[in-house]
């Protein structure tokens, strides 16, 4: 407890102002007290509102590993996508089925948690999943296979209209990535300045 905080210590020094007769004295010093009291209790206020609501690197990180760890049953699907079109029929019921056990591993951190399917970003994309817990919003962007050049330009496209929107991108890809296509997406990465992490059957980026 803070000088100016402890009530009673500043209760006694009025009073001892008063009986030496420094009465103008002690009522500035209590005017004072009151005023720094004022300031302190405001700066509380503010600190604790954004510790509510901030998300620090570290816990971002954290939060992206949980995420991470519910994207992979992506790779124990019971039935293998044959395609591209496969892929996309599968990806539907498999991440409406995940929302709700993300939110449950998600309460853990004690933030405000919100998972939005398909959801509709200003620049009128729609991002596979876009996770909001606290301040932070971090998109998810589920990939057949990256390296068909198509894809990967249409990746870097959908990266330059989400990122702006995003605190974090995680891209999974159903298929391993090589090196150079790994290479390519983490140089966007260092572009935009925010992370990008990649997840893929065989690694985690």
């Amino acid at each position: 407890m803070g000088f100016f905080q402890n009530n009673c210590l500043h209760n006694q020094i009025y009073q001892s102002l008063i009986r030496l007769g420094k009465h103008k004295l002690a009522e500035e010093f209590l005017s004072e007290v009151n005023l720094v009291n004022k300031k302190y209790d405001k700066m509380v206020i503010e600190i604790e509102g954004k510790k509510e609501e901030t998300i620090g690197d570290r816990i971002l990180g954290l939060i992206a590993d949980m995420i991470i760890s519910n994207m992979k049953r992506l790779y124990s699907l019971s039935s293998k996508p044959k395609d591209e079109s496969d892929f996309q029929k599968q990806i539907e019921p498999f991440l409406n089925g995940l929302v709700s056990n993300m939110e449950t591993s998600l309460a853990k951190f004690s933030y405000s948690t919100n998972i939005n399917r398909e959801y509709k970003l200003p620049s009128n994309e729609k991002i596979d999943l876009l996770i909001s817990v606290g301040d932070a919003r971090i998109g998810v962007e589920a990939k057949y296979d990256l390296e068909e050049t198509s894809e990967l330009q249409r990746l870097l496209g959908q990266i330059d209209r989400y990122i702006p929107y995003l605190d974090m991108l995680i891209v999974v890809s159903y298929h391993s990535l090589s090196h150079n296509v790994i290479n390519v997406i983490k140089n966007k990465e260092i572009e935009k300045g925010k992370p990008i992490r990649i997840v893929t059957p065989d690694k985690i980026i």
